[in-house]
């Protein structure tokens, strides 16, 4: 669709920060290059970060497979603005390359400024199934939240 994707993007354990954060991915828009891989784990990144990453979300050509962002410093407020963006996207889950297959978007959050993971799985949820329901049940039914836990036995299936 005439843009250029790139498939991994790692600037992982660089204390790049909320201003570096967004500096990157409005580069990476300018130059109409989506992403599919972004890992920015153990940079300082909080609640700045999080709105860029969701304005990002919403205006990017590609959807984003994997988002790893754990060891910052994000809030669950950050954290749900990314989640109610992704349902604002009918392209969630995203159709994989490599698979040709739907896949749930695969967001590393742990070690982050979220006290109660389950609460914030469950507001995710709820944001995700409210902002994807247009009256498509196969939109509407797919696994939008996969939480590790499930994952590593294999029960998260989109």
């Amino acid at each position: 669709n005439g843009h250029a994707v790139a498939a991994f993007v790692d600037f992982s354990d660089n204390a790049v920060g909320d201003e570096g954060f967004s500096l990157f991915l409005r580069t990476f828009y300018k130059m109409g290059i989506g992403i599919e891989v972004l890992k920015f784990h153990k940079n300082r990144l909080g609640q700045a970060a999080a709105a860029a990453l969701a304005q990002w979300i919403k205006a990017s050509p590609t959807a984003l497979w994997e988002v790893h962002l754990s060891h910052n410093f994000v809030p669950v407020d950050g954290f749900l603005l990314v989640f109610e963006t992704l349902g604002s996207r009918t392209d969630y889950p995203a159709e994989r390359r490599d698979t040709q297959r739907k896949a749930p978007l695969w967001l590393r959050v742990e070690y982050n400024l979220v006290e109660n993971p389950t609460v914030l799985l469950e507001t995710a949820r709820k944001f995700l199934r409210r902002s994807r329901w247009h009256g498509n049940a196969q939109l509407s039914d797919a696994q939008l939240v996969c939480p590790v836990w499930t994952w590593e036995t294999g029960g998260c299936k989109s």
